[in-house]
This record gives structure tokens, C-alpha cells and sequence, in this order.
């Protein structure tokens, strides 16, 4: 370049400045990706190559995903059409949820015990990526984070318009799903001061039941070796009659189910769904309009509405002192009332969320300051179910005739009139944080800082139908009125970020949570990371954390349920003791004193990255849960009943059998679990034959320590019934031109029979099964994935999963004991083979 007088100048170009990201796991922005803390990444690219149409099928693949989680196929459970995540299987209480980096809604009915979020209340097709923090995290956002923290980025600043439809079904046409969204985003902040997005989708699908899943669509198992393995029910629809010492077939019953000893027998999979039928709205709008230079205001605004169908069995019935028989009109009955329909739980789940703020610079701090509204407004419809006063009162005067096709509409609605639950939770909330990346020089660079404070009020209402909880519905037992209480959270938190050499970098955390009901508690986290080479980084963090107790638990109420399917190991010993089939009524009661669960959490690892686009980590964990809130795991109280510190909570008649248990909740016990993950990625540029790309994420359990006593003995639960050892995924993607190609597999361990490590496997003595069903095998299904972009504007993609039609290992406790499922849902999917197809189009 010349200038007017002839000389030459030389102009330097200014390096772009690399932009500073914010990292989940801290407030303070950075521009590098890896910190002192783990964290995986699922990007918006590997979403839609697993076809998924759900987050909390996501979610629940994750290696470090273990048991305690729910799948939304529970339907006799007490928080019905939720699904959950339970990082390092220590619940879904122990997980928090994240969108945005700030809270979700809680969902608005309550378990026995844990609040948590629902997973598919958030639209997966507006979601940018997924961080995961596998490291405890209290320190930097409060409650919950004992586990770790799942924080679902959405999209924003879009300036795209696109729609996509698709449609799936299994190998039979079953499970048929329809999908359809549309997004349009206009305005771009750095040119036009503004950006405005608008997004909805829309999910449909039908319910898969038992009899169209590829394996196990019977409860007669004894096609599997297992000579005592038919689990049918002789409470049958239309039943049977004893007359004498004879039970006999009632009349009506259809032939192929009455037995060759002339009972009539019931299928229950002839009436369940294995997935429930489900529908999802959701719409998600935001906009931000920069009416300065440094300053900007943002709003977003999203509502979401679930509905799930679960289907199952009708009730079966018994009103005998021993709770065999029904006596009816000088007869002895055994039946299910299959004339009131099968029983069904329709649960509709209405989220609204709604934040507005602002955010900007002064100098080198930023300021994000925001106040919001959550709600989850959940309502339950239960049919099919027998109030037990009117069927006895029926029964007696005749005018209800077990098995007779002529039982009047006006006595059936009597006898099973509609049940409902309503149960809401809300949550006003106002944050503000400041930050700097450039607080102060340091050798190593510059120091950064955050701080900021959090007011919350929580709000919760769960009312069941009242005759649940004047327990006058036959063998269920209802949650006790949660009426309308609420509670304040204060909080104040800081952050320090010290590169005190190039190659060395300290971070440290606290926070300060003030609950007025639930207790305090102050919880500080230090972090290191350590540039050994160029490519090899060690880093490491030690965290403390907690979870303040929720409503259900600090009510001072009583929860009636009951467990099913239970046995007595004192009692039991042959397999044919009545003992070996029980139904357990569990009284919980919740405490008003109880503290906040306290945790300490620490990891060490190493990030190596060998070559260009090539990084593997692996980070050891360890986490230690101290004051657990717990009312005892019905199947750990019974392994452990000669325990006087257990044995006090059983309550036994004068024979001996059990009538009933006692649950309080408590701070009493200790978890520790500890462990290995390891990330890999990369990809490989192959010239003209295009690139290939490398990724896989791997959990190893190394113990699950559980000390539920002070004084009782520690073991070890890993590895035992629905604990597996190991987790792990693998993906290989291959690229050219317009097509794009993925092979992406799964993979969980097997694990024992045994509840817990008291247990012993009796399933030979007891079921006449094969010694192999002690153990519930590993398994690997494979996906495939082929997308197209040939055409303009139009991307096409296939999706099948389970590519081999792999059918889940046979779980013997789950069918047999409990007489539910054959599999279990948590780590299996029933569908078999799954093809998806989608068409996407860019009109803008």
C-alpha cells in the first residue's frame, strides 16, 4: 500500500479475538472448551443421526445413565408419564437439569420421595447440544448436583427457517410414530441489533403392546427351561369358580386360556402395552434486541404438553380373610372384573416457562440478570380400578355377578368410578451474575471471576382422589394431600479462575443456599488443570455438594402404598410357601427435621490429544453420599430383616407372616460409588473418498458401597440386580459428498438376579429355572444411520435402530418375581428392529 507521499507502509493485520464461550460447570466464559472438570458433549449433528424423537431416549443411553431412572412405562408407579435421568445410579434426585444454564420445572406430581424434571417436557428438535457434567457441581448451581448436571442448550440467534416431518415404525408396523416441527428465525445481532426465533413440534405415537414385541409376548415362560415358569394368573377374566376343592373355568372363559387342570387362566400381557400410546405439543419462542452497544434484553417464552396412555391388566379382586378368594352368593370366586375394562392412567403434563432479562458488559465485567416463571401442571385419570366397600356391598345383594355379562353400566361405574390426582409445581425465580475473564494479569494469563446470587420461591400442590386417600380403592394406596406449600431459596456464589503458570490453572468455588424449610448449606469445589505437553493435560476437582429434602418428605404425613410380587426369605424357602408371593402394604411418613443430604466428590483425569482431530479422556471418579434421605428399599429391608436396626419396621401377625412395613424417612445412610470414563473422539480426512469420524463414550462401576445404618455392615451393590459393571458406546460416521453413513452400537454388562448382596438366587428351588437366569445377561444392539443432501434444500435421513433385531436378555426377577415385564425397561428397549424415515426443507 502507498501513501500520498510515495513511501510504502506496511499494514499488520489484527488476529481475529477468539470468542469466549461459557462452559458448563462454571459462570466464568473461556475460550478453551476443556476445564478441571468433566464434561461430554452431544452435539445437534449426533441427535438427529440417532433419529431420536424424545430427549430422555438421549439421555438414557448415556453410559454414565445407570438405574434409579424413569422411562415413562411405569404404571403402577406414583409419578406416572415422568422420565428421568439418574447419573451413576444414584437417582434422579442426585441429577440436576439444566436448559440454558438455568432450572426447569419440577414435575408436578410427587413420587414416594424424589422431584425431579421431565426429560421428554423438553422438545428435542430445539435443542442446540447437550452438556454433560460429570462431576459434582453444588458449588456452582445448589441442590441436586450431587451426580452431576445435564444443561440442554437450545438453539438461539437463529436466522434459518426450516420443516421436517417424519414418520417410524418396528419391523411389524407396530409403534407407528409421527413427527413434525417447523422453526423460522430472522435478524442478526451484530447486523440488525436483533434476533427473534420461533420453533414447534409436534410427536404422535401409537402404543406398543406386549403380544406385538419380537420376544417374551407371553407370561408362560416354560418355553424358556423354566418348569414352574407359567405366570399366568388364575384371577382371570371371566375367573373361576372353587367349588368343593375344585377350581373350575367360569363360563365365558375363551378356550385357549383354560389351563388342562380346567382353570381359567389370564395372560396380563394380553391387556399391557410395553410402551404407552403418547403425544407431545410443545412450542418455544425467543427473542433479544441489543438497544445499545453493550446491552441487550432477552425474553423466551415455551410451552409444552404430554400425554401418555399406560394400559395394563384388569384388577383382580379377593375379599377373603387369607385374600384368595371372593365370596360371593355362597361361592368361592377368584377373578378380575374384566367387564369394568382393562385398568388404564391417562396423565396429561402442561410446562410453562417463561424468563425475560437482560445482559450486556460494563468495561470487562458482563452482567446476566434475569427473572422467570416454571410450571409443571400435571392431571391424572385412573379407570378400571375397584372401590373396595362398594364391590363387597355388590357382591353381597347380588346385584354385581362375578363373571355375568349382564352386570348393569350404573353398578360397574359404582363399583369403578373415574379417579383423579391433580398436582402442580411452580417456581418464580430471579438471578443475577457478573463475570470477568480479564479481573487481573497472572503468568499464565489472565485471571477470571464470577459471582452472583439466586432467589427462588418453590410452590408444590399434589391432592389425590379422595377415596385413594380415605384408602377405599382395593389394593392401592394413595399419597396423602400435599396442599399447597411452598418455601424460599436464597443464594449467593463466587468463582475464581487463577492460570498461575502457562501450563497450570486453578479454579475454586463456593456457594452459600439458605432454604427456609430443608435446612443451609455452604459448599465449596477446587479444581485443577495441569499442560504436562502440548497434548496431554491432567486435571482434577474436589467438590463438596448437597440436595435439600423435598415437600413429600418434610410433610408430616403418611403415605399408604403397596409392594407387590414380594417374598419373605424367612418364610419362603420352597417356592410354594403363600410367602413367596406377597403384597406388602408400606406405610412412609415424612420428617419435618430432616437435613440436607451432604456429598463430597472428587475426579482426577487426563485429556490427550495425540494428533490433529484425535482427543481421548479418561477421568477417574469417586462419590461419597453421607445423610441420605431414605424410607429403605423394600427389597433391602427384607434381605436384611435379622438386622434388629431393620427388623424393628416389620410388622408380623401372630403366624409369623408380615402384615405390613414401616418406612419413615430419615438421614441415616451412606452411598459411595467410584469409577472410570473414557471419550474418544476423532476423525480422519480420506481425500476424495471423504472423512471418517470416531466416537465413543465408556463408564466402567468400579464399587457401589451402600451403608444404610451407621452401624451396619458396608456392601457392595455393584454388578447386583440392575447395576451393571460397564456401559459403553461406539460410532463410526463416514462422509462423501451429498451422503452421509453412521454404524452406532451400544453396549451394557450383565448383572445378578440378587436385589442385593444378602440375596441368594433361588430361582432353581422356587421356579424350577436354569442356574444361567441368576444372571441377567449383556447385551449390544446396533443402529444404522444414512442421510442424503443431494437436493437442494432437502435433506433426507434413515434411521434404524436395533439394527440386528436384537431381542433384550431374559430378566427372571422382573418376570417371575415380580411378574412385570420379562426385560428390564431401564436399560432395554422392546420394539425389536425400528426403521425412521425424514425428510427436512430449508426455506430460508
Amino acid at each position: 500500500m502507498l501513501t500520498m507521499n510515495g513511501h510504502a507502509q506496511t499494514v499488520t493485520e489484527e488476529p481475529a479475538k477468539l470468542q469466549k464461550i461459557e462452559i458448563t460447570g462454571s459462570n466464568i466464559k473461556r475460550v478453551q472448551a476443556e476445564g478441571a472438570s468433566p464434561v461430554q458433549i452431544i452435539t445437534r449433528a449426533e441427535l438427529e443421526k440417532t433419529g431420536a424423537t424424545s430427549l430422555s431416549s438421549v439421555i438414557q443411553n448415556l453410559s454414565s445413565n445407570n438405574a434409579g431412572a424413569l422411562t415413562g412405562v411405569e404404571y403402577n408407579g406414583f409419578s406416572p408419564g415422568a422420565t428421568t435421568a439418574s447419573l451413576r445410579g444414584l437417582g434422579s434426585g442426585a441429577t440436576l437439569v439444566l436448559v440454558n444454564g438455568r432450572r426447569v420445572a419440577q414435575y408436578g406430581i410427587t413420587g414416594f420421595q424424589s422431584q425431579f424434571a421431565n426429560l421428554d417436557a423438553i422438545p428435542v428438535g430445539a435443542v442446540d447440544h447437550i452438556d454433560i457434567l460429570l462431576d459434582g457441581a453444588s458449588a456452582v448451581y445448589g441442590s441436586e448436583a450431587i451426580a452431576g448436571v445435564i444443561n440442554i442448550w437450545l438453539r438461539k440467534d437463529y436466522t434459518a427457517g426450516e420443516v421436517k416431518a417424519s414418520g417410524g415404525a418396528t419391523s411389524k408396523g407396530k409403534a407407528q410414530s409421527k413427527d413434525f416441527n417447523i422453526s423460522y428465525g430472522m435478524g442478526d445481532i451484530a447486523a440488525d441489533k436483533f434476533n427473534v426465533m420461533g420453533f414447534f413440534e409436534h410427536h404422535d405415537s401409537d402404543a406398543l403392546s406386549m403380544r406385538d414385541i419380537n420376544a417374551y409376548n407371553s407370561q408362560d415362560y416354560r418355553g424358556f427351561g423354566i418348569t414352574k415358569g407359567d405366570r399366568r394368573t388364575a384371577y382371570s377374566v371371566p375367573g373361576n369358580v372353587l367349588v368343593g376343592n375344585v377350581i373350575t373355568a367360569l363360563p365365558g372363559c375363551a378356550p385357549v386360556n383354560v389351563a388342562p387342570n380346567g382353570r381359567c387362566m389370564l395372560d396380563r400381557f394380553d391387556w399391557t402395552d410395553a410402551v404407552p400410546k403418547r403425544g407431545n405439543d410443545s412450542i418455544f419462542l425467543r427473542g433479544e434486541y441489543q438497544f445499545s452497544a453493550n446491552h441487550s434484553f432477552f425474553l423466551e417464552a415455551g410451552v409444552t404438553q404430554i400425554k401418555t396412555n399406560l394400559r395394563f391388566d384388569p384388577q383382580f379382586y379377593a375379599n377373603d380373610d387369607a385374600g384368595t378368594f371372593t365370596v360371593a352368593g355362597g361361592k368361592n370366586y377368584l377373578l378380575r372384573t374384566g367387564d369394568l375394562g382393562g385398568r388404564a392412567v391417562d396423565v396429561k403434563d402442561t410446562e410453562t416457562r417463561i424468563i425475560g432479562g437482560f445482559k450486556g458488559a460494563l468495561g470487562s465485567w458482563e452482567y446476566d440478570t434475569a427473572a422467570g416463571y416454571l410450571q409443571s401442571k400435571v392431571n391424572v385419570d385412573q379407570r378400571g380400578f375397584i372401590i373396595t366397600d362398594q364391590m363387597e356391598a355388590a357382591l353381597a345383594n347380588g346385584t354385581y355377578v362375578p363373571g355375568a355379562a349382564n352386570n348393569s353400566a350404573a353398578v360397574r361405574a359404582k363399583i369403578s368410578p373415574t379417579l383423579t390426582r391433580g398436582g402442580e409445581n411452580k417456581t418464580l425465580f430471579a438471578d443475577l451474575k457478573v463475570s470477568n475473564s480479564e479481573l487481573f494479569e497472572l503468568p499464565g494469563g489472565y485471571a477470571g471471576t464470577a459471582v452472583g446470587i439466586e432467589y427462588r420461591r418453590e410452590s408444590t400442590s399434589d391432592v389425590d382422589d379422595q377415596y385413594l386417600l380415605d384408602q377405599r380403592v382395593y389394593s392401592i394406596g394413595g399419597l396423602p394431600k400435599l396442599p399447597f406449600s411452598s418455601r424460599n431459596v436464597a443464594s449467593a456464589y463466587g468463582e475464581l479462575n487463577l492460570p498461575v503458570l502457562k501450563s497450570l490453572e486453578l479454579s475454586t468455588a463456593v456457594r452459600a443456599d439458605n432454604y427456609s424449610v430443608g435446612g443451609n448449606s455452604l459448599t465449596p469445589k477446587i479444581g485443577a488443570k495441569w499442560s504436562v505437553l502440548p497434548t496431554v493435560v491432567l486435571r482434577g476437582t474436589i467438590a463438596k455438594g448437597f440436595r435439600a429434602p423435598n415437600f413429600r418428605e418434610i410433610s408430616p404425613s403418611v403415605s399408604v402404598g403397596f409392594y407387590n410380587g414380594q417374598q419373605d426369605p424367612v418364610l419362603c424357602q420352597t417356592g410354594n410357601e403363600p410367602d413367596c408371593n406377597i403384597s406388602l402394604k408400606a406405610n412412609i411418613s415424612g420428617n419435618a427435621a430432616l437435613k440436607p443430604e451432604k456429598s463430597t466428590s472428587n475426579t482426577i483425569g487426563i485429556v490427550w490429544e495425540p494428533v490433529k482431530d484425535y482427543s481421548v479422556t479418561l477421568d477417574y471418579y469417586k462419590i461419597e453420599r453421607r445423610d441420605e434421605i431414605s424410607s429403605l428399599d423394600i427389597t433391602y429391608l427384607l434381605s436384611n430383616q435379622k438386622d434388629p436396626n431393620f427388623a424393628k419396621f416389620i410388622t408380623r401377625d401372630k403366624g409369623g407372616h408380615i402384615t405390613e412395613v414401616s418406612l419413615p424417612y430419615i438421614n441415616i445412610g451412606k452411598t459411595q460409588v467410584s469409577g472410570f470414563d473414557l471419550d474418544f473422539k476423532g476423525k480422519q480426512n480420506l481425500g476424495e473418498n471423504g472423512k471418517l469420524n470416531f466416537r465413543s463414550k465408556m463408564s466402567l462401576t468400579r464399587e457401589y458401597l451402600s451403608t444404610p445404618f451407621p452401624d451396619s455392615e458396608t456392601v457392595d451393590y455393584n454388578k447386583t440386580y440392575s447395576q451393571p459393571e460397564f456401559r459403553g458406546s461406539l460410532a463410526v460416521g463416514w462422509e462423501k459428498g451429498p451422503w452421509s453413513h453412521e454404524a452406532s452400537g451400544n453396549y451394557i454388562s450383565g448383572y445378578d438376579y440378587i436385589g442385593t448382596p444378602a440375596d441368594s438366587c433361588k430361582i432353581d428351588i422356587i421356579y424350577g429355572a436354569p442356574s444361567s437366569y441368576c444372571r441377567v445377561a449383556a447385551t449390544t444392539t446396533w443402529s444404522w444411520f444414512t442421510g442424503y443432501k443431494g437436493f437442494k434444500n432437502v435433506e433426507l435421513a434413515l434411521n434404524i435402530s436395533n439394527l440386528f433385531d436384537t431381542k433384550p436378555p431374559f430378566d427372571a426377577r422382573s418376570a417371575l418375581n415380580n411378574g412385570s415385564f420379562p426385560y428390564n425397561s431401564g436399560y432395554n428397549s422392546p420394539f425389536g428392529r425400528r426403521f425412521q424415515f425424514s425428510v427436512k426443507y430449508a426455506f430460508k
